[in-house]
């Protein structure tokens, strides 16, 4: 099953008497990188777990290509949840060595050996990290971890990419690797890319739609746009004004 579009159709999920994403609905098309903006607070993180199943919406729908993904009762979404690859900001390596760590998902895929050895020093090249390969990952620069972290999130090739702050706390040399790599990763391999950042200029750098997470739902396009055209709030946070 191949991932052309994505859908959100009217979720809302919240904890006790707050409401953290209500009634939010999108479409985001594969072959593109798509931005996910927002103050501090707002849901972006929750927004990111609801997209990779982790978490189900208490109300509405999420659809690959018009089939219902979420919510599915029973677990019974395993086969999609493993078509989709989480970069979290702030990811978690076990304890062995880099190999390994970028080796993980595959084993739990049950996937052959020396498949899995030709598929993990294939994304060492990749991502430039035959020095390190072999290292821990408590011995590694947060630089090099991320790109580890990168390299496994893409070795299964998901259909869907959620890139949670990426390029957070990393250098600018390596801001700019990672912008190309993921422009390139997107025009070879289609999937449906969401990209999370704080960082406007970066949207304006990686993405051709912009969805700014405000009250609960989006507002989505070019990010020109809607500094001329969105809402208050939207046009007072694209100008840098302190919104809440």
């Amino acid at each position: 099953m191949t991932l052309d579009l994505l859908e959100i159709d009217s979720i809302k999920f919240g904890f006790e008497d707050l409401d953290v994403i209500d009634g939010l609905s999108m479409k985001i098309k594969s072959g593109e990188v798509q931005a996910l903006l927002g103050p501090n607070g707002v849901g972006k993180t929750v927004f990111n777990r609801l997209l990779s199943l982790i978490i189900q919406p208490e109300s509405g729908e999420i659809r690959w290509d018009g089939k219902v993904v979420s919510p599915i009762a029973n677990g019974k979404n395993v086969e999609i949840i493993r078509k989709i690859g989480y970069l979290w900001q702030h990811p978690i390596f076990i304890s062995s060595n880099l190999w390994k760590n970028i080796e993980y998902p595959l084993l739990l895929r049950d996937m052959p050996k020396e498949k899995r050895k030709a598929m993990v020093d294939k994304q060492i090249k990749e991502f430039r990290l035959e020095e390190f390969q072999y290292k821990k990952p408590f011995q590694l620069s947060i630089g090099t971890l991320q790109r580890a972290a990168l390299a496994r999130t893409l070795i299964t090739n998901p259909q869907l990419v959620i890139l949670d702050e990426p390029a957070a706390s990393l250098d600018m040399a390596t801001i700019k690797w990672l912008e190309q790599y993921i422009r390139d990763y997107s025009k070879e391999f289609k999937p449906v890319i969401i990209w999370t950042t704080h960082d406007q200029f970066q949207a304006r750098r990686v993405a051709k739609t912009v969805n700014i997470l405000m009250d609960g739902t989006v507002e989505s396009g070019d990010i020109d746009i809607l500094a001329e055209q969105g809402s208050q709030k939207v046009k007072n946070y694209l100008q840098g004004k302190l919104v809440a």
